[in-house]
């Protein structure tokens, strides 16, 4: 199986990014395909390269895809990728046009870095955290917002997940607000990342 389609090919030679291999985006692809609707509506909070905005369009149902993608670069590379919707923008931007809206599935690879509250989107969103934390934490506590009731997420993220004391009120809203219908770990093989990955699954409920 080619793990990578030749534009993420091209990029990794000359970039280090977390790009998850295809074994892993089957994976998450498998435990959401057969709850997705006609016209669902996805939003793709990091794009990189397009590999889950392709993954969907495989996908034998019409979908209404957004995504994200905040570096130009590779939003030039994924801007005409017909019959969806690509912002220029940081997920985590409050007034760019997707967080007006809600949507059935928020799901992809989640950016990872350490911040702390003398990071602008520390700054930002410091009530969402204590000292520091990784940045997917505050993607994460997003998307619950931007869910519609019965939402789901299904992200790739570290397994830091599940133990970092910085994570805990990621960990909380989690619990206050839906169900973590699925937690798998996942292999590194084909990647780029020093962390072990997991799949989580969450429902807004």
């Amino acid at each position: 199986m080619q793990q990578f389609r030749t534009k993420s090919i091209e990029y990794l030679k000359h970039h280090i990014i977390n790009i998850q291999p295809k074994n892993n985006r089957n994976v998450l692809i498998q435990h959401i395909s057969p709850i997705i609707k006609n016209n669902s509506s996805i939003l793709i909070p990091s794009a990189k390269t397009g590999e889950f905005i392709y993954d969907l369009k495989e996908i034998n149902t019409s979908l209404n895809i957004h995504a994200c993608e905040e570096n130009i670069e590779l939003f030039n590379s994924i801007k005409d990728i017909s019959g969806v919707t690509i912002y220029n923008s940081s997920f985590l931007h409050l007034s760019a046009p997707f967080n007006f809206n809600n949507y059935d599935f928020i799901l992809g690879t989640l950016p990872s870095f350490n911040i702390d509250k003398q990071n602008p989107i520390g700054k930002k969103f410091k009530h969402w955290f204590v000292n520091k934390t990784d940045i997917y934490s505050i993607y994460f506590m997003r998307t619950i917002d931007l869910l519609k009731h019965q939402g789901i997420a299904a992200f790739i993220i570290p397994n830091s997940f599940f133990n970092s004391p910085y994570l805990q009120l990621l960990r909380n809203k989690i619990n206050k607000h839906g169900t973590i219908l699925k937690i798998q770990n996942l292999s590194n093989h084909h990647t780029k990342t020093l962390h072990n990955s997991i799949l989580i699954v969450f429902k807004k409920d």
